[in-house]
């Protein structure tokens, strides 16, 4: 009877453990400074890498990105914060590329420069509308807007 409970227990165990192993998904990733605190937050869904999270060593946000789940190239926004929490740097990838206008500001928050990528090269300002036709593209209304959505807001 005491074999018979134990083969049961662990073949239960097992049965426990392969089923754990079906379909797991990870749902963060996350990496340590030796001072204990947070370095970086990578998070998932179904597996694949959808946003990274990076921190200065005393915690503050440092970078933020965003991946595309299948190709898990970066893909959407990125944002870079000084440690004042104030928005540093802004741009938006598409297919692993820095790809449309990317925005500057210092660490008060008052924007400094616009410069323009296509397919992570810089190119002129001028050349804009060369790259994104007008009737192809809805531009941000000014780099205050992609500042709120830096912050959140």
């Amino acid at each position: 009877m005491k074999r018979t409970n134990i083969a049961l227990l662990v073949l239960a165990g097992l049965l426990a453990l392969w089923d754990l192993t079906q379909g797991q998904t990870i749902t963060q990733d996350t990496s340590w400074f030796r001072n204990g605190t947070v370095s970086a937050l990578t998070r998932y869904l179904d597996g694949q890498r959808v946003e990274r999270c990076v921190f200065y060593p005393t915690g503050e946000v440092w970078m933020i990105a965003e991946y595309d789940p299948v190709t898990e190239l970066q893909d959407g926004d990125e944002f870079w914060y000084w440690r004042n929490g104030e928005a540093q740097h802004a741009c938006i990838y598409v297919r692993g590329y820095a790809h449309g206008e990317a925005y500057w500001w210092d660490e008060s928050g008052n924007w400094t420069k616009t410069e323009l990528y296509v397919e992570s090269r810089r190119v002129p300002l001028d050349d804009f509308y060369k790259y994104f036709p007008s009737d192809e593209y809805e531009a941000e209304p000014d780099p205050s807007a992609f500042a709120l959505k830096a912050k959140g807001q």
